[in-house]
């Protein structure tokens, strides 16, 4: 398989997200954090922005995917470690529950507008095949 770099890219920072989110649900939870069930929650919006750069075929939609993979691991990681280290409070880490289904919620929309778009275009392009 041959990706290019955006692919690269895209895979490399979900992988970080991922991790980052790991790390911090084990500082938050300890160890039994990490075998709790709201802990799969946590990689979720990464893995589907993996998935769509695996299946994509247009250099914009794995441009758009890039940017919108690397807001998503900016400002979840700023919302969990603001959560769970500046702000402490007892309901902080229920953000490990919110912040994934919303991103996921998010990436659902967009990457169906996305997809809409893609769609549209090859069809004006006249390459689109059913």
């Amino acid at each position: 398989m041959n990706m290019n770099w955006n692919v690269k890219t895209v895979y490399g920072a979900s992988v970080i997200g991922i991790l980052a989110g790991f790390v911090l649900v084990g500082y938050a939870g300890g160890i039994t954090g990490l075998w709790s069930f709201f802990s799969l929650w946590v990689p979720l919006p990464y893995v589907l922005c993996m998935l769509a750069a695996r299946f994509t075929q247009t250099t914009w939609f794995i441009n758009a995917l890039l940017v919108l993979t690397l807001l998503l691991v900016t400002i979840s990681t700023y919302i969990y470690m603001d959560a769970i280290l500046i702000n402490t409070d007892a309901q902080g880490a229920l953000v490990f529950v919110v912040v994934p289904l919303l991103q996921v919620a998010a990436l659902v929309v967009i990457l169906a507008f996305l997809g809409i778009y893609n769609g549209l275009q090859r069809l004006r392009k006249g390459s689109a095949s059913i």
